[in-house]
């Protein structure tokens, strides 16, 4: 699309598109959950308050990329690391065959244990280790940039005290980023000894 009466050399070319339909992925539960059987008429869309037609309600069980993060400061050490240890290889247990596992350990630095693997065998975590600091919000900022298949969704489990030490990012731009990812993110936060809940900038966020 050019203007009329400007010179075609002082124009730029304006390509002009539009879309029919928008696929919408949604999770509905009761409690923890899911709510089955739901069809076309359960649902409402809003586009800046105009009603949309719905035009068809899939039920897909998708194939899921699970990362998990996992919080290996040098204050992760005897009960706490045997039992991220635990929950690392539990939490593998449950990936099925056509599911993908990663391991992140999120420390002074970022490392990448075990890239993408299938699932059903559980990752190699006895060489685990606890040292440095906490680059949290930097870990899950990782996590949460790569490239979306349409085909599979995609959860990352951050095993974490909530607490970050020495991130280049900030909470805000941790947070502008998962605005903008396409997966899911759950903080397991242990509670402290004698029960009670811990705050931290993390908790607040989620």
């Amino acid at each position: 699309v050019f203007a009329a009466g400007v010179p075609a050399a002082q124009q730029q070319a304006v390509f002009q598109s539009r879309v029919d339909a928008v696929s919408v992925p949604v999770l509905v539960r009761k409690g923890n959950a899911p709510v089955t059987g739901l069809t076309a008429a359960d649902f409402e869309v809003l586009d800046n308050g105009v009603p949309q037609k719905i035009s068809a309600v899939s039920v897909e069980a998708l194939p899921i990329d699970v990362t998990l993060l996992l919080h290996v400061s040098r204050s992760i050490t005897g009960r706490r690391l045997e039992w991220l240890k635990a929950s690392v290889v539990e939490t593998a247990g449950l990936i099925r065959g056509e599911d993908r596992l990663r391991l992140i350990a999120v420390q002074h630095g970022l490392s990448q244990l075990v890239p993408f693997q299938a699932g059903g065998r559980p990752p190699a975590v006895g060489g685990l280790t606890g040292a440095g600091g906490t680059s949290l919000y930097d870990g899950l900022a990782a996590a949460m940039v790569r490239a979306a298949e349409p085909d599979r969704r995609h959860l990352i489990v951050a095993f974490t005290t909530g607490v970050d030490t020495i991130s280049i990012l900030s909470l805000d731009a941790a947070k502008a980023i998962a605005g903008q990812a396409d997966a899911v993110v759950h903080m397991v936060v242990p509670l402290p000894a004698g029960g009670g809940q811990k705050r931290s900038a993390m908790t607040d966020a989620t």
